[in-house]
């Protein structure tokens, strides 16, 4: 063997391997995972180094390798190369074959070089990336406004990107490998246990708002109840935001949530629920729908039928559905008498029937019920839509048979079609078949896709609208999302009369229930808006061709260019926008209330207590205003009676229960001013 060769090929690599390590070094200051791989090729290439000299004495003395001793030499030449890591190594083999030749020697040294710059550069990472997300976390926590992700896992990163600041805790269990992984991509990572004591230490202080994330179901009980603690500790500054199913959501809000008053800093949700406020919000039939349709008085075409055809009824579009149903609630005017212009949705999947519970079925069993006991209520509200379960797969071609025959290309017709297949390819194709079939329709197709990267949104907008895709909503915008909370407590505070200083009282003492009514009044504000021909953005969205609306105008069209507000108990059956306007947004606050689980409370149950009128049942889901619009009047004169028949009452005047439906018009224009967002012509 030539042994001078082997010589200078070691020295070769070994200048090579420093001249990479350096230049990784300079663009890659803290990584220390790769850092530990640069180690192991250093002590590969030093083992192999170090078993040159075993090799060479023994065919020095005219011997052959034997296998045996080449697997002990192996070995020994490993045991040298780890010792070369304290620096303490040397042999007279390695001295034999230095003298023999002296360009080893070079090799040698630079062996002892790698050793000791990939220690030091190890330990100094080590220590900077640990020093310096120590940094991190106590810059972000001390910030106005900090985010910070419970029992964080690697799809929850789209969320944290998106976030302006953001801290992932993880538990003390974590390996050290697994907090570098988070480390070295620059996340910034809290390693503590999740207990009240961290959350009263002085990593937190008690002016800046901290929203926690929990976007699973793991360890929820636990960690609501240290939540509670923490609240009632007086950090009033933490929010929670946890996801749980529909069904666990209830069972928390009635045992955890409402008893204890936490729903100002307590938000649960399914996963699905933020994915359909979003899509609601923004995506109101009336967007969609044909001009004329809706006449310059909000009042929906009496001749219009929409069709709503729902291909999939998974978690998603139920969800969807549901929000879809109480926000949608169109007016109609046959001859003088207004009416409700329900939607129609047909509803095919397998499994969709009506024999199988869902929010849908729960809500006809309970509508028969009021409908078989209507003489024990003050009056009987109006249905939410008109529903009919067809259980045929999507894919079926007794779907299209079916509707066809639903479908009957009129003008006066709009369908709306909601397709959700088996995979995001199922769904894209029955959305195409869809639209081939049935071009002769006026339609547009909801498409829900997991992926947006299958489609192309752009080109399609105008008869595709895609949804699902849940990477795109793990936003602060769509979790959190400040500016509809924001609107939801403005419309609650006026809804109580409450000033600006007691503002802070209200929302912190309101049920669940009435908290979310709020943000479902919130959500449905553009699709009012755009009954009046108005649409809203926000300030920095705003285009050299949208047309911003002036207050003087907005009110103008909602009072029909009266001078003030008319607030005649016996006016409100009047022909007026206005009118139309509280007429439509009791159906949806009625739809909303339904499709929750609630019932009319029977007139006997409405009572006066001796201070006030109780005509809601928290507990039983029971509320006495859940009638028609022209049962309202009815129920004040009711109220009027049961206060005047008891021995403390007297009433004078009617309750006005009109005014509260007229509030998102009276309010909305203030409100958007204050959140930075402007109104527009749609």
């Amino acid at each position: 063997m030539n042994w001078s060769i082997l010589t200078i090929v070691l020295l070769v690599v070994y200048i090579v391997f420093l001249f990479l390590f350096f230049i990784f070094r300079f663009k890659n200051k803290r990584l220390v995972a790769q850092l530990i791989s640069f180690g192991a090729i250093v002590l590969a290439l030093n083992t192999f180094t170090l078993l040159i000299p075993y090799l060479y004495e023994t065919t020095l003395n005219g011997g052959s390798i034997v296998l045996s001793e080449f697997w002990i030499n192996l070995a020994a030449s490993l045991a040298g190369s780890i010792s070369l890591f304290t620096f303490n190594y040397a042999t007279d083999a390695l001295i034999a074959f230095g003298t023999a030749y002296p360009l080893f020697s070079a090799v040698y040294v630079l062996a002892i070089l790698d050793v000791i710059l990939i220690t030091v550069a190890t330990v100094i990472s080590f220590f900077n990336s640990s020093f310096i997300n120590s940094l991190r976390v106590s810059k972000a926590l001390k910030k106005d406004n900090c985010e910070i992700i419970l029992n964080y896992k690697e799809q929850y990163l789209p969320y944290y990107k998106k976030s302006k600041n953001c801290v992932v805790w993880v538990d003390e269990n974590i390996s050290d490998e697994e907090l570098l992984a988070l480390v070295n991509e620059k996340i910034i990572v809290l390693k503590n246990k999740f207990n009240l004591a961290t959350l009263k230490s002085n990593l937190f202080n008690t002016t800046s708002r901290y929203d926690f994330i929990l976007f699973n179901e793991d360890n929820i009980l636990e960690t609501l109840n240290v939540f509670e603690a923490a609240l009632e500790e007086g950090r009033t500054n933490f929010y929670l935001h946890a996801d749980a199913t529909y069904e666990h959501n209830e069972t928390l809000i009635k045992q955890i949530i409402d008893p204890n008053n936490l729903n100002a800093n307590i938000f649960l949700y399914s996963k699905e629920e933020p994915l359909a406020r979003q899509f609601v919000m923004n995506n109101p039939y009336t967007k969609f729908l044909p001009d004329g349709f809706v006449l310059e008085n909000s009042l929906l075409r009496e001749d219009v039928k929409i069709n709503v055809f729902v291909l999939g009824f998974d978690l998603v579009n139920q969800e969807v559905i549901r929000a879809s149903m109480f926000t949608n609630q169109f007016v109609s005017k046959i001859k003088t008498k207004l009416k409700p212009n329900l939607v129609n949705y047909y509803i095919f999947d397998e499994t969709a029937t009506e024999d199988n519970s869902n929010f849908i079925t729960d809500y006809q069993l309970r509508y028969s019920k009021m409908s078989r006991n209507k003489s024990k209520y003050i009056d009987l509200c109006e249905e939410v839509a008109n529903i009919t379960f067809i259980p045929f797969k999507q894919t079926s071609s007794k779907t299209f048979e079916k509707i066809q025959t639903l479908i009957s290309n009129k003008e006066n017709e709009f369908n709306l079609f909601f397709v959700s297949g088996v995979d995001d390819y199922e769904s894209i194709n029955l959305s195409n078949k869809i639209n081939s079939l049935y071009k002769n329709s006026s339609h547009h197709i909801f498409v829900r896709v997991g992926d947006f990267n299958l489609v192309n949104i752009e080109n399609n907008e105008n008869i595709f609208t895609y949804y699902g895709d849940f990477t795109k909503l793990m936003t602060p915008q769509v979790i959190i999302d400040k500016d509809l909370l924001s609107l939801a407590q403005y419309y609650a505070y006026a809804y109580n009369d409450y000033s600006r200083s007691e503002r802070k009282k209200l929302w912190p003492s309101l049920k669940f229930i009435d908290m979310y009514s709020n943000i479902a009044l919130a959500i449905s504000t553009r699709f009012k808006l755009n009954l009046l021909g108005y649409d809203y953005v926000r300030n920095d969205e705003l285009k050299e061709e949208h047309v911003a609306v002036s207050e003087e105008e907005f009110m103008a069209k909602y009072l029909d260019n009266a001078k003030e507000i008319d607030l005649d108990i016996n006016n409100y059956s009047k022909p007026t926008t206005r009118n139309y306007l509280l007429y439509q947004e009791h159906l949806r606050w009625n739809a909303f209330h339904l499709l929750n689980g609630y019932e009319t409370m029977e007139k006997d149950d409405i009572i006066f207590d001796g201070k006030k009128i109780v005509r809601k049942d928290y507990n039983l889901k029971l509320h006495g205003c859940i009638i028609s619009y022209e049962g309202l009047l009815k129920l004040a004169k009711h109220q009027q009676n049961v206060i005047n028949n008891h021995p403390r009452g007297r009433a004078n005047n009617l309750e006005d229960l009109y005014c509260f439906d007229g509030l998102v018009f009276t309010t909305v224009y203030k409100a958007f001013r204050e959140l930075a967002y402007t109104i527009i012509k749609k």
